[in-house]
């Protein structure tokens, strides 16, 4: 059997909780990550067979990347200041304001937003509500212009892909690379070096896979009647924040990569995936900035608020000040990212 991986993991995790990297989570969500890796470390000691390790990793990587839960976080952005007897400033944008929980679902692909009741924009030239049909296979994602789905720094995604036939049950639901390579690309490598013969073993496919940047992709590998979801979770680890395009400027794009969806049914039926942004199943993984998604409301001439000296600001004009602001989803992300498109005007 093959521990490393879960070894490895189990350290890291340790690692980060020791750190206090997960001190921004709440105390219930890391006590059930505490659990999780207890349970880990019995697996690792305990375990007769490769599929108990297997399945002790999956555990793992989903507590993490999806079942930790933000705690609740005061914004602090700079306001915007009406002296009145002198000159408005401008307030800045504000990078590390956290998202509402539901902020990066994808789920919405009908005429109405379930969530504030709100028509969908269909006359924006970036969205692209898609329920695509490929033989016995139909899929439904939401992506921007350019089959874009943008992710967000610091933020937890939470990206579904529904996924069915009309001929039988789904019995495969993946995401790969191009060319049907691993997301992982240590995997990769392992699935090509065994493919020209080299002596090591054939790289399992698994329900949970990584793609060593912080993000993992949940899967349908048993045979499953539809519609079944792929779901994408997590955000960026500090190797991928390491990567030059990860600026957190308003202008990041930081492109995680292409993907494919690679599908099977029981009539044999497939997808293959494939290799150019024409392939069915194609999309784009790319990651944005907070600055990006999130800007200051606006504030009403009757609203903004008077003060004596703008260099010597009192605690009674600060307290004013931070009352008067508020945090919306910004014009250019709403316009832009397809996902956001319900939320134009909405305040957090």
């Amino acid at each position: 059997m093959d521990k490393s991986r879960l070894e490895a993991y189990i350290s890291e995790v340790s690692a980060n909780l020791e750190a206090g990297k997960y001190a921004n989570k709440t105390d219930e969500s890391v006590a059930a990550l505490k659990a999780d890796l207890e349970s880990a470390r019995a697996t690792l000691a305990s375990a007769k067979t490769q599929a108990e390790l297997n399945e002790a990793y999956n555990k793992l990587v989903t507590t993490v990347n999806s079942k930790l839960k933000n705690k609740p976080v005061e914004k602090k952005e700079t306001p915007e200041v009406d002296t009145t007897n002198g000159q408005p400033t401008v307030g800045k944008k504000a990078e590390n304001t956290e998202k509402k929980s539901d902020s990066n679902s994808i789920e919405n692909t009908g005429s109405n937003d379930s969530r504030n009741g709100k028509a969908l924009d269909r006359n924006n030239a970036f969205r692209a509500e898609t329920t695509q049909t490929q033989g016995n296979f139909n899929y439904s994602m939401e992506f921007s212009n350019g089959k874009e789905i943008y992710l967000y720094n610091e933020e937890d995604a939470d990206v579904n892909i529904t996924v069915s036939s009309t001929a039988g049950n789904i019995t495969k639901a993946t995401v790969k690379a191009g060319s049907g390579q691993f997301v992982l690309k240590s995997k990769s490598d392992q699935a090509i070096a065994h493919a020209k013969g080299q002596n090591v073993p054939k790289p399992e496919e698994e329900e949970v896979e990584i793609d060593g940047y912080g993000w993992s992709y949940h899967q349908t590998l048993t045979e499953t009647q539809g519609p079944v979801k792929i779901k994408i979770t997590g955000k960026p680890n500090d190797t991928f924040k390491g990567l030059k395009p990860y600026t957190k400027t308003e202008d990041q794009r930081a492109v995680l990569g292409a993907r494919y969806l690679q599908l099977e049914d029981s009539t044999g039926a497939k997808l293959a995936g494939g290799n150019n942004p024409s392939a069915p199943g194609y999309f784009n993984l790319v990651v944005k900035s907070q600055t990006y998604k999130y800007d200051i409301q606006p504030v009403a001439e009757e609203n903004k608020v008077a003060v004596a000296d703008i260099n010597n600001l009192t605690t009674d004009d600060i307290n004013k000040i931070k009352e008067k602001i508020k945090i919306q989803y910004s014009d250019k992300a709403t316009t832009e990212d397809a996902r956001l498109a319900s939320k134009k005007g909405e305040v957090l």
